[in-house]
Parts: C-alpha cells; sequence; structure tokens
C-alpha cells in the first residue's frame, strides 16, 4: 500500500464491519439471556403435595400388579393345559400402543437431528444486521478517538450516570428503549420487530436493542489496553512474534506528527509514548506499508496493523525467518 492513499470512505466500511462484530455479540448476549431466563417454579409446599400423591399411586398401581400377577399364577397352576388368547379388543390395543411408540420415537429423533443452536445463531445474525444498518452512520463507524475529540457526540449521546471514565474519557450512557426509539424510528413496527416477537421473546423490538447497543457504546469507544512500555514487558517482536531477535521500539503515534495529531484530536496528548516492540524486519516494513499520518489516524495499535491482509502475510513471512541479528 503506499503511504497516503487510504481514502476515508474505504476505512469508515473496515470500521463499520469491525464495529458490527461486537455490536452482534453484544445482541446475542441480550438475546440468550432473554430465551434462556428460568421459568417460575412452584412453591415447595405444592411440590410436596403432587410428591406425596404421585408415591401414593405408584404405591397403589404396584400392588394391584403384584395381584394381578398372583391371580394369573394362581391361573396358571391350576390349568397348565389352558392357552391364553387375546381378545380382538386387547390385540388392537397393543398395536395402537405400539403405534404410539414409533411415532413418539419418530419426533424424539427428529429432535436430534434439528440443532437449534444454529437457529438461534441464524436469528442472531438477522436481527444484528437488520438493526446495525438502522443506526445513524456515527455509530455504525464510532471508535475511542473520534468519542474523545467530540464533545457534541459525547453530549447527543450521553455518559455514565456514575461518572464513570476508560483512560480519563467519560463511558457512553445506557440508553433507554425510548431513546432507541429516537434513533431508529422504523424499528417498531417493522419485519425485525415481528420476527422478535414471533421467537417468543416478550418484550418490544427497542427494549431488546436498548442493552445491546449500550454495551456495543461502551466497548467501540473504550481506550485501546495500554501497549507495552518497556523492552522486558515484550516476550517478542508483536508483528511476526520472534523472541531470540533484537527489538528496537515502534512509536505507535510517529513523532512526526504529534503536534497535528493533538490539535485534530485524534489522540490524547498522554497517548503519544505508546510504543510497540519490533525486531527490524517488521519494524521497516510498518513504516513502508503506511505514511506516519496514517499509521497515527489508523494503525495506532498492533492490532489495528495485524487487521490489515497486507500486514498479515508479511508476519507470516517474517516468523518463518531463522537468522539472528549480531
Amino acid at each position: 500500500m503506499e503511504c497516503g492513499t487510504q481514502p476515508d470512505a474505504i476505512f469508515d466500511i473496515d470500521i463499520a464491519e469491525t464495529n458490527y462484530a461486537v455490536y452482534r455479540d453484544a445482541l446475542a448476549s441480550v438475546l440468550i439471556n432473554k430465551l434462556t431466563e428460568p421459568e417460575v417454579k412452584p412453591k415447595r409446599k405444592q411440590r410436596r403435595r403432587k410428591a406425596k400423591k404421585a408415591e401414593a399411586e405408584a404405591k397403589a398401581e404396584a400392588e394391584a400388579e403384584a395381584d394381578a400377577e398372583a391371580e394369573t399364577k394362581a391361573d396358571a397352576d391350576g390349568d397348565d393345559d389352558w392357552e391364553v388368547v387375546e381378545s380382538p379388543e386387547t390385540k388392537a390395543s397393543k398395536a395402537l400402543q405400539n403405534q404410539l411408540k414409533n411415532d413418539n420415537e419418530d419426533k424424539n429423533t427428529d429432535k436430534i437431528e434439528a440443532d437449534p443452536a444454529d437457529d438461534l445463531a441464524e436469528f442472531v445474525d438477522y436481527l444484528a444486521r437488520e438493526t446495525f444498518d438502522l443506526l445513524p452512520e456515527e455509530l455504525r463507524t464510532l471508535e475511542h478517538h473520534l468519542w474523545i475529540a467530540d464533545a457534541s457526540l459525547r453530549n447527543k449521546y450521553g455518559v455514565a450516570e456514575d461518572g464513570s471514565t476508560s483512560a480519563g474519557v467519560p463511558i457512553p450512557g445506557a440508553l433507554n428503549p425510548a431513546r432507541v426509539t429516537e434513533l431508529l424510528p422504523t424499528l417498531d413496527p417493522s419485519p425485525v420487530a415481528d420476527s422478535m416477537e414471533a421467537y417468543g421473546l416478550g418484550n418490544t423490538a427497542a427494549e431488546i436493542v436498548a442493552p445491546a447497543l449500550s454495551s456495543y457504546m461502551v466497548a467501540v469507544a473504550a481506550a485501546p489496553p495500554p501497549p507495552r512500555s518497556t523492552r522486558d514487558q515484550a516476550e517478542g517482536c508483536e508483528i511476526c512474534g520472534r523472541d531470540w531477535i533484537n527489538l528496537s521500539y515502534h512509536h505507535l503515534i510517529p513523532r512526526f506528527v504529534h503536534a497535528k495529531v493533538v490539535k485534530r484530536g485524534w489522540h490524547r496528548a498522554d497517548e503519544l509514548q505508546n510504543v510497540a516492540w519490533l525486531c527490524g524486519a517488521c519494524h521497516r516494513q510498518v513504516h513502508r506499508f503506511a505514511s506516519h499520518e496514517d499509521l497515527a489516524r489508523y494503525y495506532y495499535t498492533v492490532d489495528r496493523l495485524l487487521a490489515e491482509p497486507e500486514m498479515q502475510r508479511f508476519a507470516a513471512w517474517a516468523s518463518r525467518l531463522r537468522w539472528k541479528a549480531k
């Protein structure tokens, strides 16, 4: 990739797809919790009464069977030459019982073959894609550096009531169903809302989406984990993984653009010294891969660098190199 040739529109699409995966996981968690809510258990007294009743019935049934067996044995001892002949009604009853047993076994087999996990996964994919596409673009492409740089964005979507922060930056507040309805006016009524109702979720679409969207915003607006600041913290090159080669530090936000990124609000001043520990080959490849400005704006963590196919291919190649620097 040539330096400085990455259009914002293309990058936004990549960010939206990355964010979609985060949103889908958040929505899946909400749906699973809703679908697996335990049923209301009966009171203990009722269970005891039912247990005693069942025990009495079982005891009476056992006594009746014992009496019947004793009577049958007595009849057999009285006349061993008699042949027991079943009446047509008895034969028909047994045939019906066998048929019902076979039908039940077939139904149980069908239930085993049908995988409910696959159905749930498809349902989650459908709901996640449909609702995510309804979000405003600023939410679909939300990132940490955008959240910290745009005060109007924070005012628009609120912050946590308890004043929680991530690396000193306010965390997005929880959205209620009414706010979700404002953000997604076409959500309810809609085919998506009908699907949720048909699935027996027992909530409006906005009530389902609200906690998922809140969790999603907290996740994508959160500060990235702090990079390793010293050589001792790195087990090897953070790109190719080789642990027997000399490493040097790479400023994830290049020093040449420090003033620009702070002025434009891409990063805070306390983030400018974040570094990654790289071998010489990977360090050179990073600077060939993107310009200083693009590194600062788009590739300011190792994870972001390794999300690019070009860097993944280089990392795989470099990991196979076996010569050792002197």
